[in-house]
Formats: structure tokens, sequence, C-alpha cells
């Protein structure tokens, strides 16, 4: 598995009866199609890690693995935004990337509709609501891509809120949130 390079003081638990959400963005640097870890708070087969890949998001998830293929792979060097859900009281999790659009910072007044472009959803119905106490803390492992705005929260984002949280320096909402990594500079 490896050395962490970077454990978080928040442990990797979560009882059935919450729910959550990550987002984070990351560059690719993808030379084959290993997979690289966005975050992982699991052990064995309790928590859940997400990991990214030329084709596909994976979503371990206690002993079940998910594989999202992605609409259009990601490009090595562009930005992506992920949002995922974990929605224990609808029985369900969801993954979502967007594409940032790179003229986006060059064109500040551009609609923040054509900023970013979706480019992966993807749901699953779970069989019952699950929880974890996965004995470790959440923590990023080492890849070949750059990362930034990692966020774990409490509860799971909307769709009509997912442009709004992704490109939140400050999260207005740190109430409901655990992590909050900024990851200024990018870690790489």
């Amino acid at each position: 598995q490896g050395l962490e390079a970077l454990v978080y003081k928040e442990s990797s638990e979560l009882s059935t009866s919450n729910s959550l959400a990550i987002t984070a963005w990351f560059q690719p640097n993808f030379t084959d199609n290993i997979e690289q870890t966005i975050i992982d708070g699991r052990t064995i087969n309790k928590g859940l890690k997400i990991t990214v890949n030329q084709t596909s998001i994976k979503v371990y998830l206690n002993g079940d693995i998910q594989t999202y293929d992605f609409d259009v792979n990601p490009q090595n060097g562009h930005w992506y935004g992920l949002v995922f859900n974990l929605n224990n009281k609808f029985k369900s999790i969801e993954a979502y990337v967007y594409k940032l659009n790179s003229a986006s910072n060059r064109h500040p007044n551009m609609p923040i509709t054509e900023s970013i472009k979706q480019v992966l959803y993807k749901n699953t119905d779970l069989a019952s609501p699950e929880g974890w106490v996965a004995g470790k803390q959440w923590s990023l492992m080492p890849a070949n891509m750059k990362m930034t705005n990692i966020r774990l929260f409490k509860k799971t984002i909307g769709q009509d809120q997912h442009r709004n949280i992704l490109q939140q320096y400050i999260v207005r909402d740190n109430h409901l949130a655990k992590i909050i990594d900024n990851a200024i500079p990018s870690i790489q």
C-alpha cells in the first residue's frame, strides 16, 4: 500500500445514519493506466477510498468496488473537479467529475456555466446504508497528479451546488466540513 503523502487528523468513520461528500480538484499526468488515489480512508474491507485512472473513477466502499467510466477520458495537464456523495438516507452513491475550462482564467467574466463542464455522472443504489470505523485517518497517497481543494463534508452536495462548492476557495459552509485543505501550493 505504501506510505501516505499526507495524513489528516480526521478519522475515517461514518455511521449508517449519516452521509458524506468529498470534493477535490486534480490534474492528472497519466503515463499508464495505473490507479492514482484521490483520497484514502480504507483499511482492508472497511472504509472508503476513491481512485482515478485514464478511463475511470473507482470507489472502494467497505467490501465493494464500483467502477465509473468517463464519458470523455481525462487529459493530462487539465484540471478536473470531483464531487462524490454517499447518501445513506436514500441509499445511493454518486460520482460527478467536471473539467475546468482553461479559458476561464483568461476571461474572468465567463459565465459560471461555461467555466466547468461535466464529463462524468454515475450513481449506484446501495442495498443498505453503509457505515464503518476504518481504524485509520483519512490520507492522501503519492500519485502522478496534482491535487488541490480537498474537502470532506458531513452532508451530501446537491447538483445545483456543485459549481459553487468546487469554485470556493474559502468554504462558506465550513461548519459542515470535516476536512478543508486548499493544498497551496498544489500537492504534487
